[in-house]
């Protein structure tokens, strides 16, 4: 998505060597493999450095902590879609769930899109009108 704004599309952009073909906290997208969180980005980009610099193994490692907030965050997520009878968001089936939510060419979400659409616009007039009416007999009533 960064990619495709306008606004952005001249910015610097880097890319790690050897991306994991899956993220372990990215909810869901369709942009295919290799893609990551930001935590894990900054994760995965820190270790290529440390390797680059020459950082000694355990110093390597201790990059890790840097995922340590969003490790509780899984463990919570993953307990929360247990206890409701759900998929965790970041397991493959509860991303391919969402991308099937979002799909919408030749579903029935397509076909509906336009009565939807009509009929909210109509709610929108109808619900203007109210408001003016009621303006104008609040009108009305100030003058008597």
């Amino acid at each position: 998505l960064f990619s495709f704004s306008p606004t952005t599309t001249k910015t610097k952009q880097v890319h790690l060597t050897h991306p994991p073909d899956k993220s372990l906290f990215w909810r869901w997208h369709s942009e295919g493999a290799g893609m990551l969180s930001s935590v894990e980005a900054i994760y995965y980009a820190s270790w290529e450095c440390a390797e680059a610099l020459g950082w000694e193994e355990q110093d390597k490692q201790d990059l890790v902590h840097l995922l340590w907030l969003f490790a509780i965050q899984r463990v919570c997520v993953h307990d929360s879609a247990r206890r409701d009878g759900r998929h965790p968001a970041y397991t493959d089936a509860a991303k391919e769930e969402r991308r099937d939510m979002r799909r919408q060419k030749g579903t029935d979400k397509q076909l509906r899109h336009p009565a939807d659409s009509k009929r909210l616009t109509e709610q929108k007039e109808r619900r203007k009108k109210t408001q003016e009416e009621a303006a104008q007999q609040h009108q009305h009533a100030d003058s008597i």
